[in-house]
């Protein structure tokens, strides 16, 4: 495969937005699951690749928002044409790719346009097989399964927002390898 023709714009950034997910409680506890994952990856360009996005809260996608609209301002200085080349889901947790649930509608009325997302999820029966597994660790304890919490059944989610956002969707195999401007990604 041989690497696309671009025009570059900016330099490349690699950005790993932090995603605090916890409640502070009135006696000064926290509960909640902690932090989310993304990483925004700004290409020379000007597009970006999303490494999955976290939870569907105002406060992530506020964050989202923000760098996106600061990395692009260069170049882009009212954030009218912002585009995602590709939003990578690595998989189907809340935290991971939760921001897609509520918040695609979010990312058209802001301008952003999605051209490509690329996930591989794990089929129903794989994931069933995982939460009635029973393995255990080294000292014969039950390792217990987030799979049965129902987080392992966001992926309709992602073909939802894919769809109303009018992206392609990629499955990822190993060995495939994917150009993005100067990135290189093989899964």
């Amino acid at each position: 495969l041989e690497a696309p023709k671009f025009t570059e714009v900016t330099t490349s950034q690699l950005t790993l937005l932090g995603l605090d997910y916890r409640t502070a409680n009135a006696d000064g506890t926290t509960t909640g699951h902690g932090n989310g994952m993304s990483v925004i990856i700004r290409m020379s360009d000007g597009r970006f690749i999303v490494i999955d996005g976290g939870f569907n809260t105002a406060d992530h996608y506020n964050q989202f928002k923000k760098i996106l609209k600061e990395q692009a301002k260069e170049y882009d200085p009212e954030g009218k044409n912002i585009t995602i080349a590709c939003w990578m889901i690595t998989h189907s947790h809340g935290d991971h790719q939760g921001l897609l649930q509520g918040k695609y509608n979010n990312l058209k009325s802001d301008g952003f346009k999605v051209e490509n997302f690329l996930f591989n999820f794990m089929s129903d029966t794989e994931r069933n097989k995982s939460i009635n597994s029973s393995e255990k660790d080294e000292g014969g304890t039950v390792i217990s399964s987030n799979w049965s919490s129902g987080e392992g059944g966001g992926w309709n989610k992602v073909y939802t927002a894919a769809s109303a956002l009018g992206a392609k969707t990629l499955v990822a195999h190993v060995g495939q390898i994917y150009y993005f401007a100067d990135w290189k990604m093989e899964i």
